[in-house]
């Protein structure tokens, strides 16, 4: 070992340059060989993830709507779209309890072991495969999963094609660098004897060496010439350089976290004025320290007026949780309340309220406003639509029981009064074979009042006979007879139907009220049931009219009849200024029999009917907008293309 460290030792420059070269390249072509593969490998494999992920979120965004509204066929179409990516492989859909259903492959795919029930979200490679499995979530509720298989096949090829190219350039480098050893240890050589020459010359001043070396190569002579000449420096500046490094670190560390706390700061501001929610931050005591966009917005108010104010009086809706905000302050507990109503700004809206405490060394807590009022029409809407099933059957059933009793009724009055009629002789000779006379039987009638009571049986019985057509109205689901109809011509008729309609014992008379048109131009035509919808708008013009006739208006007594065009269905608006109604009513108008109406002045079926003609016979909807005092809105919306008619095209 001594031996061979003397012959090192004692190598001439040039050799210890070429081995020390030589084994630096050497050393780099594996370091090549070994690194550039796996870097490239993890490299794409990244590459792959990302691109990947990209195509299943696109998936999941495009399959929600099916999912959401259990479209089989839409589910379907979906799978046969994703599956024009060549990388993928097959596509498994999974409804949120986990069973399979719907699914695609390609021809050349045999996926019998890729079959997973309630694939676990995340992905694994798999028999030379990249599985990604995904939930699909709409409005924050998971509607089911998305499991994407992609080909690591064409991956593996780049590789080992990679593999080769790296082996040749790690050859290449290899190569240049015996080229360069040879090269530099002429030139080095050279040149080191001339640096030699230069250091003898200025060591051969006042300066004193102090690096000794006893080798007796070149290096030794330069190490030591450079090292007298750097010491003779390094006294006078060594205390000033290490004040500048210390400086100048100091500087860029601050400069950095200065750096650091903007960017942060920024992103934090960026991100909860990106949130569509009010979101406002308050300390242990309640008062505002932080807030969003939205938050000026729901208050109405400017940021120096929102700072340090008590959350409960900035925003009114919050005074009546206040003790669920302290409480929620104090034990540090999440707090939620559900469908707050909110109308300070004249329309009802519905918010969900989340008290967050803070968790970290900070305290107070975060809290969120979320408008759920669409959703708390949404489910109005479907209780609604229930009940109204429900009921269909029962009406139809009571409707032909009634019907045949009621016929006999109004049949039996109506031969009593052809019986005891004065002009038929038929009826004088039965008198007389009776000892009276028909003249004395209508004196005995009208001296007790008996024909009035008659008239009065036929009609409760036409009005009973009213009630028994509405409740079959009501049970019917027919979409026969839809024929291309004008909507601002349809509104124009059932106007001046209405108008012809007026009774002092209604308390209304349509021809005092202001009726105002407004049309979109070039509506298209509606598929519908003329006679039908009529009715429809006749019942809502009556019932407005009839509620300005016996409450008043704020006003003038007006009307408004509105008709245009939204996406895919035409939207018809009956609007007036009337009295309006609280909500408790507002959310039972269309309730069979119910009624706000006197005994004996309505059914309690219109509305009710009239819901089932708009919702089950046309597939539209009908709904109300109305606050007391505020008058009220129904708004009809008629597809363009009824359901029957596009499932026929499909």
């Amino acid at each position: 070992m001594k031996t061979l460290y003397a012959r090192l030792h004692n190598m001439s420059l040039r050799l210890k340059l070429a081995s020390l070269f030589a084994l630096l390249f050497a050393a780099l072509a594996l370091s090549l060989f070994i690194y550039l593969p796996q870097r490239f490998q993890q490299q794409a494999l990244s590459v792959m993830l990302r691109s990947s992920y990209g195509v299943i979120d696109a998936a999941c965004y495009g399959i929600a709507p099916a999912l959401y509204f259990d479209d089989q066929q839409a589910i379907d179409g979906v799978i046969g779209q994703i599956m024009l990516n060549e990388t993928l492989l097959d596509v498994q859909v999974y409804e949120s309890s986990g069973a399979l259903i719907g699914a695609g492959r390609k021809h050349n795919w045999d996926n019998s072991q890729h079959v997973h029930e309630d694939s676990a979200v995340g992905y694994f490679f798999e028999h030379g495969s990249l599985r990604i499995t995904k939930d699909v979530i709409r409005d924050g509720e998971v509607l089911g999963r998305l499991s994407l298989c992609f080909d690591l096949e064409p991956l593996n090829r780049e590789l080992v094609a990679s593999r080769a190219t790296i082996a040749v350039l790690s050859l290449l480098v290899f190569g240049v660098g015996v080229l360069l050893i040879l090269l530099v240890g002429r030139l080095v050589t050279s040149r080191l004897q001339n640096i030699v020459e230069v250091s003898d010359a200025i060591a051969r001043g006042d300066l004193t060496r102090r690096v000794s070396d006893d080798r007796q190569d070149e290096l030794g002579h330069l190490a030591a010439t450079f090292n007298e000449m750097v010491n003779s420096l390094q006294s006078a500046n060594e205390s000033l350089l290490l004040q500048t490094v210390e400086l100048d670190i100091q500087l860029q560390q601050r400069l950095r976290a200065q750096q650091d706390a903007a960017r942060v700061r920024d992103m934090l501001r960026d991100t909860i004025d990106s949130m569509p929610s009010p979101l406002v931050a308050v300390d242990p005591e309640g008062r505002i320290v932080l807030w969003n966009q939205m938050a000026l917005v729901f208050a109405e108010m400017a940021e120096r007026e929102i700072a340090n104010t008590y959350v409960w009086d900035t925003l009114p809706l919050l005074a009546g949780q206040r003790d669920g905000i302290t409480r929620a302050l104090k034990v540090k507990c999440i707090e939620k309340f559900d469908r707050i109503a909110n109308d300070t700004r004249g329309v009802v809206q519905y918010i969900d309220i989340i008290v967050y405490p803070l968790r970290g060394a900070a305290e107070g807590a975060v809290i969120r406003l979320d408008d759920v009022t669409e959703e708390v029409r949404m489910l109005e809407l479907m209780a609604q639509t229930e009940k109204m099933m429900s009921v269909g059957g029962l009406a139809a059933g009571m409707a032909h029981e009634i019907n045949n009793p009621l016929g006999i009724i109004m049949q039996s009055m109506q031969n009593i009064q052809r019986r005891i009629a004065p002009d038929l002789p038929k009826n004088a000779e039965a008198a007389r074979e009776a000892g009276v006379t028909v003249e004395g039987i209508s004196r005995y009638f009208d001296k007790r009042e008996i024909q009035p009571l008659m008239q009065d049986i036929l009609e409760a019985g036409k009005r009973a006979a009213t009630i028994v057509t509405n409740m079959l109205n009501f049970s019917r689901h027919s979409s026969s007879g839809l024929l291309p109809t004008s909507v601002p011509d349809l509104l124009t008729k059932s106007v001046s139907l209405a108008a012809n309609d007026y009774d002092l014992k209604k308390r209304y008379d349509f021809r005092h009220i202001e009726i105002v048109f407004e049309f979109d131009n070039n509506l298209p035509l509606v598929p519908c049931v003329e006679t039908k919808i009529e009715q429809v708008l006749l019942n809502l013009l009556k019932n407005a009219a009839q509620a300005i006739g016996e409450h008043g208006s704020k006003g003038a007594p007006r009307i408004v009849c509105r008709a245009k065009r939204e996406a895919d269905y035409v939207r018809i608006e009956i609007e007036d200024n009337g009295p309006g109604m609280p909500e408790e009513v507002r959310r039972r108008v269309f309730e069979p029999f119910f009624t706000t109406k006197e005994v004996g002045t309505g059914t309690g079926l219109g509305l009710s009917v009239s819901y089932f003609i708009i919702q089950e016979n046309h597939g539209g909807t009908l709904s109300v907008d109305s606050m007391p005092g505020a008058g009220t809105k129904f708004t009809i919306r008629l597809p363009l293309v009824h359901a029957n008619q596009r499932a026929a095209e499909h």
